[in-house]
């Protein structure tokens, strides 16, 4: 319908306590996406909320969701706790992001859950995965009873489901204000195994504090599934430099040598996988041209237009890295900052530490929502030669070493952040 696909679902509700049913409801949506492509994803979800008031009490929630023709497409079985009183946490939410919720923000592709100015892109069958992003975003509502600012320690540990081995743990310093308080935030998972885990949300007090009644043993779970997934096939290319079925396009290098050439590939050195530069190496100049031209020729979001916004994208980066990351030695794109600025471009999160005082070195902490990945760069000798400390990028390898070069409460913030 007027060029989205759609598609009429017909949901129901049965609400029961004991045998009584307390609530019976029915209702119609029609989902829509605008990329056909997007229904051959294994990754397309819609989300559908319904709210509704219970007294206190144990229930049993039934749902159903059919198609247009009747058929049932699935079913909803969960018991629901309704306490007497409320409690000082709310249930701890996964998500696969958290964004501000203004006027401009759009579902991608499905429907997003809306709460408390934010918008938070449920992830139903709580499985995350280090192809799309290891970016683990959880949610919570916090009340502070007493009438005056009260400062705690937000822990979150990562324990392997069904066992008590914590495998990974962060925590941080909070003051909640008085009242209820909207938290947030993302956890990098990507070091973890690939296997089943649950988060588990607790508070403790401050060192030297006591911790006030109301939360002690107070917790929250949520178990979650990671998997590690292969990158895509490299792209491969013919002895010619062309992709089967191939044409090229612009030519940006007309007049360049096979020095040029070879000086350009240098310096793109980051876009490239190891096959393609095997290739590279062994194509003539005609075929290194094609090969260079076919590369931008795939990037460019708009064929239609005469400038190719892609190259103009990296053109700029480029501008910007050499003229930051450069030093008497090395050229800004041969720099660790350099490549990942080259590559990625701004990054979404930046932490820059900077001590004047003291033996330890300047470190930035560069987070890309996007991919997921972390990266520190280390000044080790405040030369302003930043070294690339440890990274969760497989193809940007740190020093395996890293925690050693760095004082314990540097990697305790690398490893918080």
């Amino acid at each position: 319908a007027d060029g989205r696909w759609e598609a009429a679902l017909s949901f129901a509700l049965e609400v029961r306590r004991g045998d009584e049913v307390v609530l019976k409801d029915a209702w119609q949506r029609t989902k829509s996406v605008a990329d056909r492509r997007m229904l051959d994803s294994s990754r397309l979800f819609f989300v559908e909320t319904h709210a509704f008031m219970v007294p206190p009490g144990t229930y049993e929630l039934e749902g159903t969701i059919s198609d247009a023709s009747g058929a049932a497409l699935g079913t909803l079985r969960q018991t629901l706790e309704a306490p007497q009183e409320n409690p000082p946490a709310s249930d701890l939410l996964l998500a696969a992001r958290i964004v501000a919720d203004t006027a401009g923000t759009r579902p991608e592709g499905y429907d997003p859950v809306r709460k408390n100015r934010l918008v938070l892109n449920a992830n139903p069958g709580q499985v995350y995965s280090s192809r799309v992003s290891p970016l683990l975003y959880f949610y919570y509502e916090f009340e502070n009873v007493r009438s005056e600012p009260l400062p705690l320690v937000r822990v979150l540990r990562f324990q392997t489901r069904g066992a008590a081995q914590v495998v990974k743990e962060v925590r941080v310093d909070k003051t909640y204000k008085p009242g209820w308080t909207v938290d947030f935030g993302a956890v990098n998972i990507a070091g973890l195994k690939p296997g089943d885990y649950t988060l588990e949300l607790s508070w403790d007090s401050p060192q030297g504090a006591e911790l006030p009644e109301a939360y002690r043993g107070l917790s929250r779970r949520e178990d979650f599934v990671f998997v590690r997934e292969r990158a895509p096939a490299p792209v491969t290319a013919t002895p010619s430099g062309l992709q089967p079925g191939t044409e090229p396009g612009r030519d940006y290098y007309e007049s360049f040598t096979v020095a040029g050439l070879d000086s350009v590939f240098e310096m793109m050195d980051v876009f490239f996988t190891a096959r393609e530069r095997q290739v590279y190496r062994g194509l003539t100049l005609e075929g290194k041209r094609t090969f260079l031209n076919q590369f931008w020729g795939r990037k460019d979001s708009d064929p239609s237009t005469a400038e190719n916004e892609y190259k103009a994208e990296v053109e700029g980066r480029l501008a910007y890295v050499e003229s930051t990351f450069g030093n008497p030695s090395e050229e800004g794109w041969q720099t660790p900052r350099g490549r990942v600025y080259l590559k990625h471009g701004k990054p979404d999160r930046k932490v820059e530490r900077v001590l004047e005082t003291g033996f330890s070195s300047p470190y930035e902490i560069w987070i890309y929502y996007g991919t997921g990945y972390k990266y520190v760069f280390l000044d080790e000798f405040r030369n302003r030669r930043y070294i690339l400390l440890t990274s969760t990028d497989p193809e940007e390898q740190g020093r395996p070493d890293w925690q050693e070069r760095v004082p314990a409460e540097t990697v305790q913030d690398i490893l918080r952040e």
